[in-house]
């Protein structure tokens, strides 16, 4: 489990090579009751209705949740497609999308199916 994403097992580690890792399907989709929001400054704002909680995620955040979304939730095909638009490394990209994807998930607002 990466440190701080309060995160289930996936399988997945930084360091391993993309070929070692274990196939793990993941789809991470919106929770019950959240509703989302493009806002003007590109920021995306989620808002949970049953708990009344409110976060906005930076650019970058949001950038992640619209090609997740894009994906039918899956990691791989979002981070290939953001790794290659950004110039960033695959490996990189996906471990990220699995710490905003574990972040959301702990605050209730995404959930892993």
């Amino acid at each position: 489990m990466a440190a701080g994403t309060g995160f289930g097992e996936t399988g997945f580690s930084k360091d391993e090579d993309h070929n070692s890792r274990r196939s793990v399907m993941m789809a991470i989709t919106t929770a019950p009751g959240v509703t989302q929001r493009m806002l003007a400054n590109g920021h995306l704002e989620l808002t949970c209705r049953e708990s009344s909680r409110h976060i906005e995620c930076e650019p970058v955040a949001a950038a992640m949740w619209i090609a997740l979304k894009q994906h039918n939730g899956d990691i791989d095909q979002a981070a290939e497609v953001l790794s290659a638009l950004w110039e960033t490394d695959p490996e990189d990209t996906r471990y990220d999308l699995i710490a905003l994807a574990g972040s959301l998930c702990s605050l209730g607002m995404a959930q892993e199916d």
